[in-house]
């Protein structure tokens, strides 16, 4: 298979420039840089893309950079990213990204707010990417295949995945959260000293291959009280149904409601969103009013946090336009 298509990418972005009346972007997010170039750079960089070849402006840390996506340029100072854009009416800026220093450094008054627009391609997976993902999740289940929990200290599992993920020369996509007994309650907990005797165990990892993010969570338990029981099984019946809900069309925030009334209807308060998009990033889009769009990835990870106890069980998904398709299910509860 061959390689991502950049062209048709830039072209995608310029034609979503155009129906919003912009002349061009400034690209700022080193994530969004690698999606339109291919390019992971490391120090500052600007990615103007306007209706001539693209320009990569860098700073030297990453004179190592080639594309033929783009002119690479370095610069030293913000005033030549500042003098390139004069030569637009009005520019897409990434306000999520952009640091308020270069904001007020670059005075251009014809910078308009755009995050949105430059990274609305990235929500919808292209065959490439997909293959990617599958790769990654892969290696995760992996990961979770050769871990022994038992006896162990939580630091010492989450070290033990990060070294699996090196030996399976990958990376991780994110700190680790392993959380035994009461820790449980906690939804991001950072892992202590705490040894896994009994009860439930949390495990939320996930990996990158070729940049792109695996995200999933399993419950690892043994000699768990009635409680604890139900539990997993309310949900993991609250996951299978919101995925059942899930297709193309239906908006984000649509399934959020639903979310929160299978919750509810169970007794649960509601302490996080259902999921998130996946990608180069492990928290991207889609989001909030967003419509789910076939070839789009999502995780759907209901999750119960109570007193001295916890619960969460997430998944990977792809959207398809009449129901959604789990891709990573066959790693084992």
């Amino acid at each position: 298979m061959k390689g991502p298509d950049f062209s048709k990418r830039i072209k995608k972005l310029r034609s979503l420039l155009q129906d919003n009346n912009l002349d061009s972007a400034l690209i700022t997010d080193r994530h969004d840089i690698r999606y339109y170039t291919g390019c992971t750079i490391t120090g500052p960089g600007f990615l103007i893309i306007g209706k001539q070849k693209p320009k990569l402006f860098l700073s030297s840390i990453d004179n190592h950079i080639r594309t033929k996506q783009a002119d690479v340029l370095f610069f030293k100072d913000l005033k030549e990213i500042k003098s390139h854009l004069k030569q637009y009416k009005k520019t897409g800026f990434d306000e999520y990204n952009m640091k308020a220093y270069t904001f007020i450094k670059l005075k251009n008054k014809n910078l308009v707010p755009a995050g949105k627009i430059i990274k609305f391609p990235r929500m919808v997976k292209d065959e490439w990417e997909m293959k990617q993902i599958k790769k990654s999740i892969k290696i995760t289940a992996k990961i979770f295949e050769t871990l022994e929990v038992n006896g162990k200290r939580e630091k010492e599992i989450a070290r033990e995945i990060e070294i699996l993920s090196l030996k399976l020369n990958t990376e991780k996509a994110f700190p680790p959260i392993v959380a035994t007994g009461k820790n449980t309650g906690f939804i991001h907990h950072i892992p202590t000293n705490a040894v896994v005797l009994k009860g439930l165990t949390i495990i939320d990892m996930g990996v990158k291959f070729n940049g792109y993010c695996s995200d999933i969570t399993r419950m690892f338990y043994s000699k768990i009280t009635q409680r604890g029981e139900k539990l997993i099984e309310d949900v993991k019946e609250i996951q299978e149904t919101i995925i059942d809900e899930i297709r193309e069309g239906v908006t984000f925030s649509e399934i959020e409601k639903f979310y929160e009334k299978l919750m509810k209807r169970k007794g649960y308060k509601v302490y996080h969103s259902f999921g998130h998009g996946v990608g180069l990033e492990v928290h991207e889009g889609p989001s909030k009013t967003d419509i789910l769009r076939k070839g789009m990835v999502v995780t759907v990870e209901p999750g119960v946090y109570k007193k001295g106890i916890g619960c969460r069980i997430e998944d990977m998904i792809k959207i398809e336009k009449m129901k959604a398709k789990p891709l990573s299910k066959f790693i084992p509860l």
